[in-house]
């Protein structure tokens, strides 16, 4: 079981169930506000055929009287009068569900469960869910061997302490260590069709305890390079990597330069 976004997934829920509360709310406002009288009689829809023919009577008891394709206005005035109707009674009712279940406390996290006991009893609890800092700590200890090729060409320094091969890279590697952001460079990713990539960034959003790969397409320019890069990209996505849900995909080329602006947009998108 994916315990690492255990807690995430619970505030998650609250805060969504707060949004669709907040929508409904506005929902239901801007359809009491267009409210209209009910027009006079019923309808009823018989199929004919392919298509369908509308009958009206004035009053429960009454004769039904079939309407011209002419007048067929009548009977979409009922009918969406009506389905305005079950719409206002059906928001109305899932916000007073929504009420209760928000009316209650919600239980406590897993984190507040445990700071709860002594030291004594937290240096023999075997915890089932890690904390933030534990799983943070997880992803950074962990050993994998990065592409070896082309070593040489990692000359640009970052403040993480590690080479990386282009100025560009420099700058993703420099805002990700800036914004607190948990990374490894050139991390081996199974790519279905493609066989292994190394991603130039494997990044860590802590809030979500989700992984986002990040890669950056530095030679769009390059007709040879685009085309392999454009594969690549097929195989992240035939593999479950999306961009804007769990992978970034930045590109440049000599007419169009990666910018910081664009990076720290990607940041804040997707990683905090």
């Amino acid at each position: 079981m994916d315990f690492y976004r255990l807690e995430n997934n619970r505030e998650a829920i609250l805060s969504l169930l707060d949004e669709r509360r907040a929508l409904l709310q506005k929902l239901l406002r801007e359809l009491e506000k267009s409210r209209q009288p009910h027009p006079e009689g019923m309808v009823k829809v018989i199929r004919h055929k392919k298509s369908f023919q509308y009958y009206w009577k004035k009053q429960s008891g009454a004769k039904w009287e079939y309407i011209p394709k002419a007048e067929r206005e009548r009977a979409e005035r009922i009918i969406n009068c009506e389905y305005a109707e079950e719409m206002r009674t059906q928001i109305a009712d899932e916000i007073q569900f929504l009420n209760l279940v928000r009316k209650h406390p919600f239980p406590k996290g897993m984190e507040e469960l445990y700071s709860k006991h002594s030291a004594g009893r937290k240096a023999l609890i075997q915890r089932i869910v890690p904390t933030e800092e534990e799983f943070v700590q997880r992803f950074l200890s962990e050993t994998y061997k990065s592409m070896s090729a082309f070593s040489e060409n990692k000359k640009y320094e970052t403040g993480k302490g590690e080479l990386v091969r282009s100025k560009s890279e420099w700058m993703i590697a420099e805002a990700l260590f800036k914004n607190g952001i948990p990374y490894h460079y050139e991390y081996p990713t199974r790519l279905k069709g493609y066989g292994v990539a190394y991603t130039d960034f494997c990044c860590l959003n802590v809030h979500r305890r989700e992984i986002v790969l990040w890669e950056h397409l530095g030679r769009m320019g390059d007709e040879d390079y685009a085309d392999t890069a454009i594969q690549k990209v097929r195989a992240y996505e035939e593999t479950g990597y999306i961009q804007g849900k769990n992978l970034i995909i930045t590109e440049e080329s000599l007419g169009c330069q990666l910018t910081p602006a664009v990076i720290n947009r990607w940041i804040e998108r997707m990683l905090k």
